[in-house]
């Protein structure tokens, strides 16, 4: 169990972790942390935060979320020591999906947000799974390939172009990898807890299940027929002149030159406000 200590007097110290775990909490440039290890000064045997003695506990809520997010996503089980002062007792909290009593006002936060705007946060989790789909490329090798030689001289495939290989990553550079790649899934888990906790609360997440082709969709000012309902997308028409237009339809795109035009584009769920169906299109927009 390791145990993540937090007091003005001490700032943020680590028990229960031993200098084993430097891939996961020291130093940044080999993707820990940023945690240094101790074994003298008051803190033998511990991990520690430099230079968070004599602050507020409210300025370490965010650090302490991240250390115990990356830790539980390494499979290590957390507990918070909160201490204050000699009339405020210690407190602990498990963590569980995520640490809670140090979150429970970011959350609300949040939450608040996400109801204003859900899809700014639809559009950070789709940043991070992205960022997260990069990282298991560059795991695996596929995100840099290499052209496969013989005698130095690049082996070709029956189309002629170079073979490649891939090269999954070893060393330092794959625990960093490693390390990333938790760091990410946990604050991928994070945000989509906050969006299942909005659903719940009553706030529309749009998705394939609310669609059908004939259906508008607002966008931008926009309605858009809908074409095509895809998995994370919907296929709508476009055209140089959909700009400041009420509805657009696919008989209503045309190309430069004046002439009628199949373009089309995929706008993610995220960025979807508002549905139309067909017939209420029809009667609120008579072709």
């Amino acid at each position: 169990m390791i145990t993540i200590h937090v007091s003005p007097e001490q700032g943020i110290v680590l028990t229960g972790a031993g200098p084993d775990h430097h891939n996961l909490l020291g130093d940044r440039d080999h993707g820990g942390l940023g945690l240094t290890w101790s074994e003298h000064d008051g803190r033998k045997g511990a991990w520690y935060e430099p230079h968070s003695r004599h602050k507020p506990l409210a300025q370490h809520r965010a650090r302490i979320a991240e250390i115990a997010a990356t830790l539980r996503a390494a499979g290590s089980p957390v507990t918070i020591d909160v201490s204050g002062t000699a009339s405020r007792p210690t407190r602990k909290a498990k963590t569980g999906h995520r640490p809670y009593w140090v979150t429970r006002t970011r959350i609300a936060e949040h939450l608040q947000q996400h109801r204003r705007d859900p899809r700014a946060t639809l559009r950070r989790i789709q940043r991070l799974q992205e960022q997260l789909r990069h990282i298991d490329r560059a795991l695996n090798g596929q995100a840099y390939p290499q052209p496969v030689e013989h005698d130095g001289e690049p082996v070709l495939a029956e189309d002629g172009r170079p073979l490649l290989q891939w090269h999954p990553a070893t060393g330092d550079h794959r625990d960093r990898l490693q390390h990333d790649q938790a760091r990410l899934q946990a604050r991928i888990a994070y945000w989509q807890d906050i969006v299942a906790q909005a659903a719940e609360q009553g706030v529309k997440v749009w998705g394939p299940q609310d669609f059908q082709p004939g259906d508008f969709v607002l966008h931008l000012g926009t309605w858009c027929e809908v074409l095509c309902v895809n998995a994370k997308s919907l296929t709508v028409p476009t055209g140089h002149i959909e700009v400041g237009r009420p509805i657009l339809r696919r008989a209503d795109t045309t190309d430069l030159a004046g002439q009628p035009s199949h373009a089309t584009v995929r706008l993610p769920y995220s960025e979807i406000h508002d549905r139309m169906s067909q017939a209420e299109a029809a009667n609120r927009f008579p072709a």
